[in-house]
């Protein structure tokens, strides 16, 4: 598993802030996370990106959690907290707003 989070590409800050705004619109409206990303992976434009989104729901199916599933995808170092609080920040204010 480790060989496959060190070969697994990052995703840049648009592609974050893209997901951040799905994942909140699909919370909003009262879909589950794993249901939304199944949406989301359906209707993906590439065969990389819904790789990518399967890869993310298979980790959530199995262990249950949200946060986990996606540090394959996030920076190293410190910036996986600030990538994490900017993330959460962005569900949290269009969720509530």
């Amino acid at each position: 598993m480790a060989s496959q989070e060190q070969n697994t590409k990052k995703l840049s800050d648009v592609e974050h802030a893209s997901f951040a705004g799905q994942m909140a619109l699909i919370l909003k409206s009262g879909i589950s996370a794993v249901e939304g990303i199944s949406i989301m992976k359906e209707d993906a434009v590439s065969e990389s990106d819904a790789k990518v989104l399967e890869t993310i729901m298979n980790s959530m199916l199995e262990q249950g959690y949200f946060a986990p599933a996606l540090n394959p995808y996030m920076a190293t170092g410190e910036t996986i907290a600030l990538t994490r609080r900017a993330f959460v920040g962005k569900v949290m204010s269009l969720l509530f707003n």
